[in-house]
């Protein structure tokens, strides 16, 4: 393996320990590959910064995975990216009551997902229904929030 490759396995550590529910072991490998990327812009940076944002939020430290959401956004190198950080922060920004900001970060989101070619894709419809509950929960686009309602009855916010 050459050191090109170890953030990105760190970051596969990482996903695999989380969904092990081990969320400290988690961070250690998360700060572990981006120690190895302080100095460089990279996408794997980016994701190692998101998912350390994300594991900040499902350990309900709000203000650390903002940062850590808006250091990913500074990081991100692609359309997907940016969904995925816009998404979260929308999340985010809903469980601290800040409507303005979470329905801007989710309506961020959506125009992300036009760009990432999103709908021809067909991936991360988690991502995309959060970023919609977010802002139907507001009363906003309840249209879409009720199509989103009916498709399989999910909603992040529920």
């Amino acid at each position: 393996m050459n050191s090109a490759e170890i953030p990105h396995s760190y970051n596969n550590i990482g996903i695999c320990l989380n969904h092990l529910g081990y969320p400290d072991s988690v961070l250690f490998y998360y700060q572990a590959g981006l120690e190895l990327l302080k100095d460089r812009e990279d996408k794997i940076k980016a994701d190692l910064l998101h998912n350390t944002g994300n594991i900040y939020l499902e350990k309900g430290d709000l203000e650390i995975a903002v940062n850590q959401c808006q250091l990913a956004l500074g990081n991100s190198t692609s359309a997907l990216g940016a969904l995925l950080v816009h998404s979260t922060l929308s999340q985010i920004y809903f469980l601290k009551r800040n409507p303005v900001n979470s329905i801007e970060s989710g309506l961020t989101a959506l125009a992300y997902a036009d760009l990432a070619n999103f709908w021809a894709s067909g991936g991360y419809l988690f991502q995309f229904k959060s970023s919609l509950c977010a802002v139907g929960r507001y009363g906003l686009f309840s249209a879409l929030y009720r199509e989103v309602e009916r498709c399989e009855g999910f909603c992040f916010f529920s």
